[in-house]
């Protein structure tokens, strides 16, 4: 019986970081993508062109050194994020959007990388694609990853396919 509790043990674990990576993906491509896409379409509904966000900490005072404004261009096509932390420093964020409203770019500067993702989208205006490019700031290296969402024949997610590189890829069965 103690022979086969390294072995459940180890299968559960498997298991477990398996669901974890999947739901990982999931969640950052899929739901807050579509979350961001309501947001910017109510955003858009309500005629919001700013949002500033103030932190406080316990005892009631405004944190130090906390700042977030979103501007969001009168066409509704560009909404771009600033925010400054403390010891994290600054960074902005600017997403594009198209004449449907769907985010189709993102540029992400702060905490020395600049990133870039580009998003795709099928026929029936699912997202399909994200590429992501990163680059260190001050350094020439730029890596690439792309996450391909493909899904059957009644609009469920089968599997994302995840290329680092140009050749390096793994599939993530649903």
């Amino acid at each position: 019986m103690k022979k086969n509790i390294p072995f459940f043990l180890l299968s559960t674990v498997a298991f477990l970081t398996a669901a974890g990576v999947k739901g990982q993906y999931y969640y950052k491509d899929i739901v807050s993508h579509a979350q961001n896409q309501a947001k910017f379409s109510r955003f858009k509904k309500w005629k919001v062109s700013s949002v500033s966000v103030t932190s406080y900490e316990a005892a009631g005072e405004p944190s130090e050194g906390f700042r977030f404004n979103q501007q969001i261009n009168n066409g509704y096509t560009q909404a771009k994020t600033v925010m400054e932390m403390p010891f994290s420093g600054r960074m902005s964020l600017t997403n594009f959007y198209n004449a449907q409203g769907q985010l189709y770019r993102t540029t992400d500067s702060g905490y020395q990388t600049y990133t870039v993702y580009e998003y795709g989208y099928d026929s029936l205006q699912r997202l399909t694609t994200i590429i992501q490019q990163a680059q260190a700031i001050g350094d020439k290296t730029r890596t690439t990853e792309t996450h391909r969402w493909t899904y059957d024949l009644n609009g469920v997610l089968q599997k994302m396919v995840r290329i680092k590189g140009t050749t390096d890829s793994s599939t993530i069965q649903l």
